[in-house]
């Protein structure tokens, strides 16, 4: 596991644990390191939820948690980050997509949101992402239209909708 004493590293720029074995839940603590840059805990098996507390973190690029168990609802506080690159696919995430996630101006790599159980209706706003290179949230139960505004996305050049429950505009 990693402990809450990790906030105590206040001078971290980046967290690389990735591909590990690690358990447990990701420490609130984390939202203390107010210099990190990057945080990469992909493929372990952290669980519970993602800490609403790294919206804290007002200098984070990356963000990448996918390939765990973790479960609950996308925090909207990560909208507080200047994240780049957002990647919580393959986990158990729930709930709707957070309409703050597509207000993030700086998201410019990629959002990966895919299998997860993610639903309600794709955020009309997200026309917003127009410096974003992929999006992908495939594979979850996504409903409703895709919105019209998705044609502003001007340097998207990988789009993944599929395995979701979309249907035809009326």
């Amino acid at each position: 596991t990693i402990t809450e004493g990790i906030g105590n590293l206040i001078n971290l720029n980046e967290l690389y644990m990735a591909n590990n074995l690690l358990i447990g839940s990701i420490p609130a603590s984390q939202g203390k390191l107010k210099k990190l840059n990057e945080i990469k805990l992909s493929n372990n098996s952290f669980s519970g939820p993602i800490p609403a507390t790294l919206g804290n973190l007002t200098k984070l690029t990356t963000l990448t948690l996918s390939s765990n168990v973790i479960s609950g609802a996308i925090p909207s506080t990560l909208s507080n980050c200047p994240l780049e690159v957002l990647d919580l696919s393959h986990n158990n995430l729930s709930g709707p997509i957070p309409k703050e996630l597509i207000f993030i101006s700086t998201l410019s790599s990629f959002m990966d949101l895919a299998h997860n159980s993610l639903s309600g209706t794709l955020p009309l706003e997200v026309g917003n992402l127009k410096n974003l290179g992929k999006l992908d949230f495939s594979s979850n139960m996504i409903s409703g239209e895709i919105p019209i505004s998705i044609g502003e996305c001007q340097s998207l050049e990988y789009l993944n909708i599929s395995g979701n429950l979309f249907q035809k505009a009326s």
